[in-house]
């Protein structure tokens, strides 16, 4: 069975237990002004995911529709919603939590599964990625149990290595890491929050002064900028550049 049929079967599948549940006939037995019964359907529209879960949207309208061209359940016809998870897999229940990341350069996936209620999913995650790319790993330090960052002294980098670093870094999709360069000066900006300056400790890492956070830059094997990390919080995370 191709990945397509099977993800068409699936969410037909899916809306005939729901049917069932729901009273089993689709034969026609009441009013045709009773209000539509709504139809949830949570699945991957954008990013790594999409091309399941189109299909499974697909699955889900046609079941929907086939569903209501026989009168709906018990006179009430399926009104669909679907909503985008946008990729993200990451979550949790009482007692276990999960971390999924995938790197499209390299394709790396790195899954972590915790069967114990906290962070410890999403912190070991980027670190698994880190060491798989052979980049350095952060240990856990006294920053992350809430004592006083270092003091950092800022040093000069050139302006060219300055400009290299200009661009836009996807970490999930829906929020990035813009890099600007105005005058001499490094600025970063997250999606939906305040620009903020990058004070430089080395020629690839930088500092921010209003929040213990640190932005690592790498480049590639032609030598061109791919990547940037931040560290923050214990974490490593990992953004691509676009």
């Amino acid at each position: 069975m191709s990945v397509k049929r099977f993800w068409l079967v699936a969410a037909v599948g899916a809306l005939a237990v729901l049917t069932a549940a729901l009273g089993g006939s689709t034969a026609y037995g009441g009013s045709s002004a009773a209000a539509p019964i709504k139809v949830g359907v949570l699945t991957s529209l954008t990013a790594n995911f999409a091309p399941w879960g189109i299909q499974f949207r697909a699955g889900a309208a046609m079941a929907v529709n086939e569903i209501n061209r026989k009168g709906g359940v018990k006179g009430r016809l399926l009104n669909l919603a679907v909503a985008d998870d946008q990729s993200i897999p990451n979550g949790g229940i009482d007692g276990f939590n999960t971390y999924l990341a995938y790197y499209p350069e390299t394709k790396v996936t790195i899954v972590v599964l915790g069967n114990l209620n906290g962070p410890a999913p999403d912190q070991i995650g980027p670190r698994l990625g880190a060491a798989a790319h052979g980049d350095p790993v952060a240990p856990t330090t006294a920053q992350a149990a809430g004592a006083a960052p270092p003091e950092r002294a800022a040093v000069i980098v050139a302006p060219a290595t300055l400009r290299a670093y200009a661009g836009t870094y996807d970490v999930q999709p829906g929020f990035a890491i813009v890099i600007t360069l105005e005058g001499d000066q490094l600025m970063g900006q997250a999606t939906g929050q305040p620009k903020f300056p990058l004070f430089a400790e080395s020629d690839t890492r930088f500092f921010l002064k209003v929040v213990d956070a640190q932005v690592e830059f790498f480049r590639g094997d032609t030598g061109e900028v791919t990547r940037l990390v931040l560290h923050q919080g214990g974490r490593d995370i990992p953004g691509v550049r676009k």
